[in-house]
């Protein structure tokens, strides 16, 4: 019965740490920031709480407000886009630049 326990906890292990393989990777917040002014949505989608179809929503928006200037100038700036409050520009805050390239 020992043995059983064990494989099954080895079991629970080995599958935790192949689901962790298939999550998206992270950002190093103090080594690479995103531009959502020009990220293409493969970029996009590595911000925590950003998945593809916010990021396709961030572009759309960012294609149909840039007339005048940049679409995006502080984090806030990015509610403007659906599913996207305050919380969530908080949290991506970090991972977030404005400067021109």
């Amino acid at each position: 019965m020992l043995v059983g326990v064990a494989g099954l906890i080895a079991v629970g292990m080995l599958s935790v740490n192949l689901y962790g393989l298939h999550q998206r990777p992270l950002l190093n917040a103090a080594a690479e920031r995103i531009n959502p002014n020009t990220a293409s949505v493969a970029s996009l989608v590595r911000l925590p709480g950003v998945g593809r179809a916010r990021a396709l929503d961030i572009v759309h928006y960012r294609d149909h407000h840039q007339q005048d200037g940049p679409a995006f100038a502080l984090p806030q700036d990015m509610e403007h886009i659906k599913g996207i409050g305050p919380k969530t520009a908080r949290n991506i805050s970090p991972w977030l630049t404005f400067e021109s390239e």
